[in-house]
């Protein structure tokens, strides 16, 4: 029988919906709340899960780098922090879905903590 070990952060599946040329902030908590401090995050969308050709990065590399390319983190002993998508970030793209991922990086290892779809939709103005 496979289980998790204490303290294990599981990967939190969550789509989201943002207007195409508008700022946003994806607020992420971890479950459970897990501290970051040390941690290097990357953000990162593609066209679909699996590609290899990133749209978009946000990274954080802590504690020195927080709050430089995208990522802020707000709780770092509670697994809060924030991703913000600046209106340039998606000015580009098409409208339509988008897969996302938050990733923990380490020396030799990958963790994702977050993924899931964003839908990028047009604006009702001109």
């Amino acid at each position: 029988m496979l289980g998790l070990q204490e303290g294990t952060v599981i990967a939190i599946f969550d789509n989201f919906s943002l207007i195409r040329g508008e700022d946003a902030i994806l607020s992420v908590s971890l479950n459970p709340p897990t501290p970051i401090s040390d941690w290097n995050l990357q953000f990162r969308i593609n066209r679909r899960f699996g590609s290899c050709s990133g749209l978009i990065f946000k990274s954080a590399d802590l504690p020195t780098f927080n709050n430089v390319s995208g990522i802020n983190v707000t709780n770092a002993a509670g697994g809060m922090f924030q991703v913000t998508i600046n209106s340039i970030d998606t000015s580009g793209l098409s409208f339509g879905p988008y897969a996302y991922s938050t990733t923990r990086i380490d020396t030799n290892s990958q963790t994702v903590l977050n993924n899931g779809f964003l839908v990028l939709l047009p604006s009702i103005g001109c």
